[in-house]
């Protein structure tokens, strides 16, 4: 279905893919985790032809995403990938039923026929009764859900996911995320980037490069260490059975009461962290950078001269 080898990509200086290789089978939902900034929201786009690599090849459905023109990739892109992202990005000006018939009519199908397709994806979603409201009469996970109709009108071969539950309330985010194991038990194909670890095969982006983390049964075998900033991600993947994870009393202490977590090693605690703020030399930035710095000078000096 999908297959990427040796991506990379740069940012002045800054490498931030080093020779990504992943493949996605058809019908497999596959997870991206990692730390902020690990490029995961990057490696996204590219694979889903939002942006392009320095180097490295993508194959989609047997087609060689490199050998095609900016116009025929679009065409490609409108037909065969649907995308989700934090923001659902609905048009303001249009109703649920309008915004998510867009990508159809753009791709020169029947309006009627479009439209049909349309009305049942929403009725599928849940939205049979809301199809004529425009995205600020709808709540947060009706308007994600809109984004979701309107990335399948096409009857695409792969949806990418961006973040998408980063923009709703935990209850919110965990519907949608059950509403893509549904969606992939029906066959489809589906890349989250996401901190939600979910009943699929999960890759991290760790120093820009991807390791299958978990899944053992889909016979995948843990061949790295997680490395997060965010510890609900490590949490997650404890409860998943991937290893021990070390976390702070105040994550751990609900799912060990709940019985999903046992301690391993006795809690301990470490001695403080001194923690500083730094900033460059130079007094260059933002005006608001340079006003909070001068404000916590004046702070200072003025504790210094009580």
């Amino acid at each position: 279905m999908l297959k990427a080898t040796t991506i990379t990509k740069k940012f002045g200086p800054l490498t931030v893919l080093k020779g990504v290789d992943i493949s996605i089978e058809k019908g497999e939902m596959v997870s991206i985790v990692g730390s902020s900034g690990a490029g995961k929201s990057t490696l996204l786009h590219i694979l889903g032809t939002l942006d392009s690599p320095d180097s490295g090849n993508i194959t989609i459905d047997g087609q060689l995403l490199s050998s095609l023109t900016s116009s025929q990739l679009a065409a490609f892109r409108n037909k065969h990938i649907g995308f989700i992202f934090q923001f659902h990005h609905l048009l303001p000006e249009f109703d649920a039923l309008e915004n998510v018939c867009i990508p159809g009519w753009i791709a020169n199908k029947p309006r009627e026929e479009v439209k049909k397709r349309a009305l049942e994806l929403l009725e599928i979603l849940g939205l049979a009764n809301r199809i004529h409201h425009k995205p600020n009469e709808l709540s947060g996970g009706e308007q994600q859900r809109v984004a979701v109709a309107r990335a399948l009108i096409n009857d695409p071969l792969i949806v990418f996911a961006d973040e998408p539950t980063g923009n709703l309330d935990a209850h919110t985010g965990q519907q949608i995320i059950e509403l893509f194991a549904r969606l992939n038990q029906d066959g489809l194909t589906m890349l989250l980037v996401t901190h939600e670890l979910t009943e699929d095969t999960r890759r991290a982006l760790i120093d820009g490069t991807i390791d299958i983390i978990i899944n053992q049964d889909a016979g995948h075998e843990v061949r790295s260490a997680i490395r997060s900033n965010a510890p609900y991600v490590l949490r997650d993947a404890a409860i998943e059975g991937a290893g021990v994870a070390l976390l702070p009393d105040w994550i751990a202490a609900p799912d060990i009461a709940a019985g999903r977590l046992r301690h391993v090693l006795r809690a301990w605690q470490t001695a403080p962290v001194v923690v500083s703020a730094v900033h460059r030399k130079e007094a260059r930035g933002a005006p608001r950078i340079k006003a909070f710095l001068d404000h916590l000078a004046a702070v200072y000096a003025a504790e210094e001269r009580g």
